[in-house]
Parts: structure tokens; C-alpha cells; sequence
């Protein structure tokens, strides 16, 4: 039970300081709007309504749209009410996350927002039940937020789930994910900058619009800061501009990059920096190629890179495959697969984010003729994914044309080499076969002259032996005794004078 009322405290003390926050700031600005425009226009009474003109602000800040007799607000500030969320969480973020927690949290904040709708000044345009939904989804949007990137058992549970999910799918939600943020990001900038271009080419028509309205000094200040509350929906428009599906005023114009009508433009300071038609046709084609330049680098670079795909392998591994051909058809597919259904991931998470951007950055300022103030969804979901999609397959078609390439130069260099190679056999062979036959010629005249070198050097012998040994009368005799027959010898004394 302790921990229960615990959790309940954690709760109540995560509404009450968000809304305390929220609340000084909204109340502290409103007074000084109010003040400013009674001191300009002379009007006293002004301020004693700035409690009820809060009260209407805090509900409006959180989607819950407001009426009065000359205009139905239902523009979201998402400026507001993004930051609104960002406090939710940061302050859930330092207290012990639980469901009884979140419980006790919405509800202490629908009843504040139920005792702010009696205080309010101006009339809702939704009823009890959908203003008090919207204003709980902020509190049960910030407070998951916290929720989930915090040490939590939801954490936990969270993260396992995913890590038991197969590496390769997780690669490629990783990889979809990551590519369709930096192309959303990419275009959020351009959009940015565009935003920044209107308003500097702009500001002459602004200046004229705050004479024609009589407005001084300090209503021109804080009506520009209080402009910064729809800059997300301006960025939504701008967006749309970039890529050509353009945005409306009701019925009264329609921005594109060819066209505009800014002269039925009433007389706002807001819509006084909305631009006019590109004359340029370089430009247009520029802004319109956004998307798909964005997206064909992205991709690029994660096909290419080692940290992703790196769909062109080694040349050593090809190589190697290819000497001993071991081709790998289902590694191919694979290594071609992955990256398109990555591609396809990314184009679908594109198609969400904008769809449902440009479905919350519409609304209303009026009852008949600005009564639709934003962009065509279909229109700008098409004219952001089509060049999105262009971009990824192309970067996929070079990562193709790489790959086969590759291929294609290893296997005409191991031709080229073993053509080199089987040229470089035939002449070692000629070359061995012209010195075996030399060897031959060779051992032929060797034979020959060992043939007729003998005789010489025998006779040779023979005479020297006949010469130089003593013995060979003896022995000549000796042979001649025995082959021939004997005959009588008579021996003749020698006279020793003789």
C-alpha cells in the first residue's frame, strides 16, 4: 500500500510542476500581450480578462481549438504544444515510472484542464470528451517518452525484445530507420532555410500590413515571437512548397512554386511572407530534386560503406571465387536483397512521417473562406515520396552496376593473366624444346668423337709401349715362339774382338 500511494504522489507531483511551469509562462506572456495592446489602443479592461485569455491558451496550446464570433481557430500550435510534451517528459523523467503512476498523472491533469475550460475566455470548438483527450494524449505522450528511455522494467522488456529479434532483421529496421530520418531531417532543414528566405524577402510586406493595421512597436514584438508557435506547421508548408505540392488559404489562394495568388491574401502579418511564383526554372528543378538527391547519397553511402552493407566485396574474396568458381548465388541475392527491402522500409516510414505531418499541421482560421489552412496530403505525400523512391532505387541500380563491374574487371584480369600466363608456358617449352635439341646435337658429337678417340689413343699407347718397355722384344719374341712353329737355330760363336 505504501508503494501504491507512492507512485500516486509520483504522479500528482508530475502534473502539478508541468503545469505550473506551463502555466507561469503561458499566464506571464499573456498578461504582457494584453498589456502591450491596451496601452497602444487606450483600453483598460483589457487586463483584467488575462486570466480567462490564459486559460483559453493553455487549452489551445494542447490542440483544443477556440471560437469566437469573427473566427474558428483550429490550427494546432505544435511549437507549444511540442515543447508542452518535452516538459512532461523531463520532469517524468526524474520521478519512478509506473502505470499507477501515469494514471494518477492524467488524471490530476484533465481535471486541472476541466477547471481551465471554465475559466476560459473564449468557446471550444470540441467537446468536454475530445478536448479531454487530447490534452491526456500529451500527458500519456511525454510521460512514455520518459518512460521508455529510462531504466525501467518497460526498458528492459523493450530491449530484449528487439535483441531477440534475427541480426539481419534488425539490420535493416536500423538501417530503414536511419535512412528515412536524415532524408526527413534533410528536407525539415531545406524547409528551414526556405522559411528564412520568405521571411527576408517578406519583410517589406509585413512592415506594410502593421501600418495598415496600426500596429506600434510593441505589438509588432510580440506578435513576431508569438508567430514562433506555428513554425512547425510553416515548416509542414514550406516542405510542401520545396517538393510542389504548395499549400492553401482556404479558398482564397494557393501557394506553388509556379504560381500564386497573394493578392486575396487578408491582411495578416503572417501571411504578408508568403512567397510568389519561381521565375527560375532552374531553381524549381533544384528544389524539386531534393528528395531523391537526398536520398540516392544516403543510400549511397550505406551501401558502400563497411559499417552497413559495403555491397561491393573484396577484391581478394572475388577473386578467389572466381579462380576456384565458387560462386555464391544465395550470398548474391542476399547482398542485393537487403539493401532494396531496406530502401522499400525506408520509403514506407517516409510515407508516415509526412502523411501524418501534413495531417496535423492543417487546420482553420475562419468559418467560410479560411476555414482549410494547410496542404493537400495526398498531393505532398506524393510529391515527397515519388522523388524519395527515384532516389533510393537509383542508389541501389549503382550499387548493382558496382557490384557487376566488379565481377566483370576480375574476371577479364584473370583471363588477361592466364592468357599471359599460358603465352609465357608456350615459350618456356619452345625455349626448352630448342636447347633439348641442342643437347641432343651436342651428345651426338660427343658420341662420335668418343667413337674415333679410342683407336687413337690405343695406338698411341701401344707405340709408346713398344718404345719405352724393355721387355717387348722378349715379349714380341715370346709371341712370335708361340704362335709360329718352331724351327732350329745354330748358334755362332762371337769373336769379342769383333
Amino acid at each position: 500500500m505504501r508503494q501504491i500511494l507512492k507512485q500516486i504522489g509520483s504522479g500528482l507531483s508530475v502534473a502539478l510542476v508541468t503545469i505550473l511551469m506551463y502555466g507561469f509562462v503561458v499566464l506571464s506572456f499573456s498578461a504582457l500581450l494584453l498589456l502591450v495592446t491596451s496601452m497602444e489602443e487606450g483600453v483598460a479592461t483589457l487586463t483584467d480578462q488575462s486570466v480567462g485569455f490564459a486559460a483559453s491558451a493553455l487549452l489551445y496550446g494542447q490542440g483544443v481549438g477556440i471560437r469566437t464570433s469573427a473566427m474558428s481557430l483550429t490550427l494546432v500550435p505544435w511549437g507549444i504544444c511540442l515543447a508542452l510534451i518535452a516538459l512532461v517528459r523531463a520532469i517524468a523523467a526524474r520521478t519512478r515510472q509506473s502505470i499507477i503512476a501515469l494514471i494518477s498523472a492524467v488524471c490530476a491533469w484533465d481535471a486541472l484542464q476541466y477547471w481551465f475550460m471554465q475559466l476560459a475566455l473564449f468557446e471550444r470548438t470540441d467537446s468536454i470528451g475530445s478536448a479531454l483527450a487530447k490534452t491526456s494524449a500529451v500527458m500519456i505522450v511525454g510521460y512514455m517518452l520518459a518512460w521508455m528511455y529510462s531504466d525501467t522494467p518497460l526498458h528492459q522488456w523493450l530491449h530484449n525484445q528487439w535483441t531477440q529479434l534475427p541480426v539481419m532483421l534488425r539490420k535493416m529496421a536500423r538501417s530503414s530507420f536511419i535512412l528515412a530520418n536524415i532524408s526527413c531531417s534533410v528536407l525539415a532543414l531545406c524547409a528551414l532555410i526556405t522559411l528564412c528566405v520568405w521571411i527576408y524577402r517578406g519583410q517589406d510586406a509585413v512592415v506594410l500590413v502593421w501600418q495598415q493595421l496600426g500596429m506600434d512597436t510593441g505589438s509588432r514584438v510580440l506578435t513576431s515571437v508569438l508567430y514562433i508557435i506555428w513554425l512547425p506547421n510553416l515548416l509542414m508548408w514550406a516542405a510542401s512548397w520545396l517538393a510542389g505540392g504548395g499549400f492553401v488559404l482556404g479558398s482564397l489562394t494557393h501557394f506553388t512554386m509556379w504560381s500564386d495568388t497573394a493578392q486575396h491574401v487578408p491582411a495578416i502579418p503572417l501571411f504578408a511572407i508568403f512567397p510568389q511564383a519561381v521565375e527560375h526554372s532552374a531553381w524549381r528543378i533544384i528544389a524539386l530534386l531534393i528528395p531523391a538527391i537526398t536520398c540516392f547519397i544516403v543510400l549511397c553511402v550505406m551501401l558502400f560503406s563497411r559499417k552497413y552493407y559495403r555491397i561491393v566485396q573484396p577484391w581478394e574474396e572475388v577473386r578467389l571465387a572466381l579462380e576456384q568458381h565458387s560462386f555464391d548465388w544465395r550470398g548474391l541475392l542476399l547482398r542485393l536483397g537487403m539493401p532494396l527491402l531496406m530502401a522499400f522500409g525506408a520509403i514506407i516510414n517516409i510515407a508516415v512521417v509526412v502523411t501524418l505531418c501534413a495531417l496535423a499541421s492543417n487546420g482553420s482560421l475562419g468559418f467560410e473562406q479560411l476555414n482549410n489552412l494547410g496542404v493537400n496530403i495526398a498531393q505532398t505525400t506524393g510529391a515527397i515520396v515519388r522523388p524519395s523512391a527515384v532516389g533510393c532505387f537509383a542508389a541501389w541500380l549503382v550499387s548493382v552496376i558496382a557490384l557487376s563491374g566488379q565481377y566483370v574487371w576480375v574476371s577479364i584480369r584473370l583471363r588477361v593473366l592466364s592468357h599471359n600466363k599460358d603465352k609465357s608456358d608456350k615459350y618456356t617449352q619452345d625455349d626448352n624444346s630448342q636447347s633439348s635439341n641442342q643437347q641432343t646435337e651436342q651428345k651426338e658429337q660427343e658420341s662420335e668423337q668418343t667413337v674415333s678417340v679410342p683407336r687413337t689413343v690405343s695406338s698411341n699407347i701401344q707405340y709408346e709401349k713398344t718404345e719405352n718397355s724393355p721387355h717387348s722384344d722378349e715379349n714380341a719374341s715370346q709371341e712370335s715362339h708361340t704362335s709360329r712353329p718352331a724351327r732350329s737355330v745354330t748358334s755362332v760363336p762371337i769373336d769379342p774382338s769383333m
